[in-house]
């Protein structure tokens, strides 16, 4: 027996539910068009130069890829450095995007990098992740992958050690390598996921300022 005799509750529930699940595709609606927006928005200026295009984007992680040239190797063939890492740290960063309101500009403070081995395959791809969001401070790690061969390149803070170019190459791939599998970086697969190898890991430290705030100084 129903306290308010009055009071027809038939059908609320049904209403509220609607309206909460049209709620919810409208913000499902809006993320995707963040997420566009950012692979849209991802190359650009020095990136786009470089070549590199955003991949995969999910809340949290972005993943990027290029197709090497032979500008982008230094003289004994392999990979330069400096592109895995400017890939490494520039992942990182529209990793860190996905989780900032509009308006937030996101900076890079602090980039650490280890290159596991040489580069030297026509493709490379980079998977990045946040893995703390605080308020002031962000952290994310990029890992960057050599295709053909397996294992990452680079891992943050460099140290410099003779290599002998001959040792070296595509097809040279490290048995306990580790495989984390394709990335969905890109619209063209590279049919080697069993191959790429990790060449370089990347931790990068991050804030969010004011789109204002940065530009007015």
């Amino acid at each position: 027996m129903s306290l308010y005799p009055g009071l027809k509750l038939e059908g609320v529930f049904d209403n509220a539910f609607d309206c909460f699940s049209r709620i919810l595709v409208m913000t499902q609606e809006l993320d995707e068009k963040r997420m566009d927006f950012l692979k849209r928005d991802f190359t650009q200026g020095f990136i786009a130069f470089c070549g590199i295009e955003a991949g995969e984007v999910l809340e949290g992680r972005f993943c990027s890829y290029i197709n090497i040239k032979d500008h982008h190797r230094q003289q004994d063939g392999f990979i330069h450095a400096g592109l895995l890492a400017a890939m490494a740290d520039h992942t990182a960063g529209y990793a860190a995007f996905t989780l900032v309101p509009e308006g937030i500009q996101i900076l890079t403070i602090e980039f650490k990098i280890n290159f596991l081995r040489p580069a030297s395959g026509n493709r490379l791809e980079c998977r990045s992740r946040i893995i703390r969001n605080g308020r002031q401070i962000i952290v994310g790690q990029s890992e960057v992958f050599d295709i053909p061969a397996p294992n990452a390149a680079g891992l943050g803070a460099q140290s410099h050690g003779p290599v002998n170019p001959g040792a070296q190459g595509p097809s040279t791939a490290s048995p306990g390598s580790q495989n984390l599998g394709p990335a969905k970086s890109g619209p063209a697969k590279s049919g080697a996921a069993q191959n790429e190898r990790q060449v370089a890991l990347a931790t990068v430290t991050m804030t969010g300022v004011a789109k204002a705030k940065l530009v007015g100084g």
